[in-house]
Parts: C-alpha cells; sequence; structure tokens
C-alpha cells in the first residue's frame, strides 16, 4: 500500500473551502473510476457466459445426437416417424 502521508501533510496546508473542494472531486472521480472498473468487469462477465454457453450448445447438440445415433441403433434403424 503507498504511503498517503505526504498527500495528508500537502492536503492539510489547505483551507477549508478548499478541502471541500477537494472532496467533491475525489468524490466524482472515484465514481467515475468505479463506473469504469464495473464497466469492465461486466464485459469480463458476459464473455464467460458467451463462452460457457457457446460450450453448453456444444456439448447439448453432442450429447443429442449421440443418443440419436444409440436410439438408431437399439431400433435397427426403424425408427417410425410421426
Amino acid at each position: 500500500m503507498k504511503d498517503l502521508q505526504p498527500f495528508k501533510n500537502s492536503l492539510m496546508s489547505l483551507t477549508y473551502e478548499e478541502k471541500i473542494q477537494m472532496s467533491e472531486w475525489l468524490h466524482a472521480q472515484i465514481d467515475f473510476e468505479r463506473a469504469e472498473y464495473v464497466k469492465e468487469k461486466g464485459k469480463q462477465v458476459t464473455e464467460q457466459i458467451g463462452k460457457f454457453t457457446e460450450k453448453a450448445a456444444q456439448v447439448t447438440k453432442s450429447a443429442g445426437n449421440s443418443l440419436m445415433n444409440q436410439f438408431r441403433n437399439a431400433t435397427n434403424g426403424t425408427s417410425e416417424q410421426k
């Protein structure tokens, strides 16, 4: 963790009004950076969900084809379609 004491010492030289302005600016900056962080994390999660969905679709399709082949083999390919 970075030592913030030099910054604290500098802030002590500010007037009350300047500290209020600095506080308002810091809150706005923190909100902006938080929004950017959440946006990036959201993008990462969306990408992970997309990859999971693609993989699940592939596995489901493969399993469905396998079951269909097993059914055809078990019925010697004579399944009736209605």
